[in-house]
């Protein structure tokens, strides 16, 4: 628009009282106008709400309507409760909180609510978590709140007859008292636990459980009162021994009796296992074992493994020794497992004496007859000539798993030779550059150990059907180097080396920052043919407080102590699962 002012419009110029007055005159028609203007985009804007009102009415009618014919109406309903029980967590039992499970599947509408009341199969997955049995500051005794209690009673009652998984654990939340050092002992109960109560009531229905580890006289005392007649469909069972012995020599535990038993995982003294449980052995599918020292230096000893004969249908074992004294296993020797399929071996310390008792259980293991063994599992405590042995009997395995942190890279590769058709290998930690005590352990570690895998045309490779490999805790290792290894063992440079099988997978948790990022240097038809999961180290701290949830050990839980890493495609998953216990998350 034209204006006579133009030339000190935008300026600082101050006009005189002659320019005020034509300035106010000039922009009289003008205010006018701008009257005229707003009153139409008044209008306009009515006009819009209007619109926009009949738009947004329009939309909802159509879209109530829409909706009667949506596909998620017209899936059947025993379809879609197939995809209720989709949803819940794949490696453990669904926690009692709305957040997830059956209790979020409720919340969406009142035709879910409905279809997930009325599905028992929902509800017969519980991960419980029992809070400290203290006393509280009003004088109560601590554990699960009524509330609590109520919608335990309320799952079990939804679970109908379907048999129940269930896994209870201890709270790790803080208790504060008011002096620092006036811990108070734990209350006496003098009655069953309102939630073992509540469980005990349905124990015709356990299928799985986990028994809390520190349970109350009163609690025990109502286990131990539990006959085979009562836990019909149980086949699997976890419990810890009481250091006092309730489960021990004098004690015993009917249920274990139950011919249903087809797992069974314990902890605790040695001494108690074949005196207190009468347990058909001959079913017993898996075994984990967990055995310790007896609280009285005088209480009888024995092999774990003294009634291994009868073994006969047992595909997993699992062996966790810590210094319990054993007697001399000579029963090993000519004894068939015929159906063992993969074994775990563990101590809670390294030996530092090959000729301890213990070492000796292990390293005699080699003289079981094991046809159908695929699987060894040696990556705690176990020491080199332990590992020696057992290699030397079970070259034919084709998955290992085992801990190479404290052994030199010579050693490991010896170990690899062993085992010429090995498939899967998992290696905790790195092998040192040499047996020096000079310097630490972190100073010694050799990343070039990879170096001895990396496939070669000429000379071809070591365990050459190796597919699927995974390094846990690396720290030396370079990313630049694990880049050649897969790119040895993939497309186009493996079609190089006859007798060399693809890789499938490579999976590697590292204690330190990425350097290289190797997806991207990997050629596209590579990464369409290989698994690759590697995980750096993030710093992260503790949190700044514990408190009672019932998310407590699964993924999802927001005060969780520590917090690691996990390779992007979830966690260092077991060689040989287990199909009865529950995965530790």
């Amino acid at each position: 628009m034209e204006s006579p002012f133009q030339d000190i419009l935008n300026t600082n110029t101050v006009p005189s009282d002659e320019q005020c007055t034509h300035i106010r005159v000039f922009l009289e028609p003008r205010y006018l106008k701008l009257a005229e203007l707003n009153a139409e985009i008044d209008k306009i804007r009515g006009l819009l709400y209007a619109a926009t009102q009949a738009r947004n009415a329009l939309e909802d009618f159509i879209a109530s309507h829409t909706a009667l014919i949506s596909p998620m109406r017209r899936i059947p309903d025993d379809v879609l409760q197939l995809i209720f029980l989709a949803t819940l967590p794949e490696h453990r039992n669904t926690a009692l909180d709305p957040s997830e499970g059956p209790l979020l599947l409720a919340s969406v509408c009142r035709y879910w609510r409905a279809l997930a009341l009325s599905t028992p199969q929902l509800w017969s997955k519980i991960h419980l978590i029992v809070p400290n049995a203290t006393e509280s500051s009003d004088g109560t005794l601590g554990g699960l709140s009524s509330a609590a209690v109520s919608e335990l009673q309320r799952w079990l009652a939804r679970g109908g007859a379907v048999p129940l998984d269930i896994q209870t654990e201890r709270s790790n939340e803080r208790v504060y008292f008011a002096y620092p050092y006036d811990t108070p002992p734990l209350p006496v109960h003098v009655s069953t636990s309102p939630y073992l109560a509540a469980l005990l009531s349905v124990a015709h229905r356990w299928r799985n459980i986990r028994l809390l580890n520190d349970l109350p006289a009163a609690d025990t005392q109502a286990l131990v009162e539990l006959t085979v007649n009562d836990v019909p469909q149980l086949e699997h069972i976890e419990f810890t021994d009481d250091p006092s012995g309730i489960f021990g020599e004098n004690g015993s535990l009917p249920l274990l009796a139950t011919p249903s038993l087809r797992s069974l995982t314990f902890h605790g003294i040695s001494a108690g296992i074949p005196r207190a449980f009468r347990i058909q052995w001959q079913n017993i599918v898996e075994l984990h074992l967990v055995l310790d020292r007896p609280v009285h230096e005088d209480t009888q000893s024995f092999s774990p493994l003294a009634f291994l004969s009868q073994w006969t249908a047992l595909e997993r074992l699992s062996l966790v020794i810590g210094s319990a004294p054993f007697d001399p296993p000579e029963a090993f020797e000519n004894t068939v497992l015929p159906r063992l399929n993969a074994l775990i071996l563990s101590a809670t310390s390294r030996w530092q004496d090959f000729g301890s008792p213990n070492s000796v259980i292990f390293a005699n293991m080699r003289l079981l007859r094991l046809p159908l063994l695929h699987t060894l599992d040696i990556t705690t405590g176990i020491d080199d000539d332990t590992t020696t042995a057992l290699l030397g009997a079970m070259g034919h395995i084709k998955h290992l798993a085992m801990s190479v942190q404290g052994c030199t890279s010579d050693g490991v590769v010896a170990h690899l030779r062993m085992v010429p058709l090995l498939e899967r290998l998992r290696l905790g930690g790195e092998p040192a550059l040499d047996n020096s005590i000079d310097y630490s352990y972190e100073q010694r570690r050799d990343g070039a150990f990879l170096t001895h895998l990396i496939a070669d045309r000429n000379s071809g490779a070591l365990c050459p059907f190796l597919h699927h490999l995974e390094l846990t805790s690396v720290n030396a290792l370079p990313d630049e180097l694990l880049l050649r290894f897969v790119q040895s063992r993939t497309l186009p440079l493996v079609e190089a080396c006859p007798g060399v099988v693809q890789l499938t997978a490579c999976i590697a948790y590292f204690n330190r920052e990425q350097v290289l990022d190797i997806r991207t240097e990997l050629a596209d038809v590579v990464l369409r043919q290989l698994r690759l999961d590697l995980s750096y180290l993030i710093p992260v701290g503790p949190p700044q407080h514990l408190k009672y949830s019932p998310l407590q050990g699964t993924e999802r839980d927001t005060d969780a102590i520590w917090r690691a890493p996990q390779p992007p495609g979830g966690r260092f998953k077991a060689f040989a699962p287990s199909r009865y216990q529950l995965e530790n998350v």
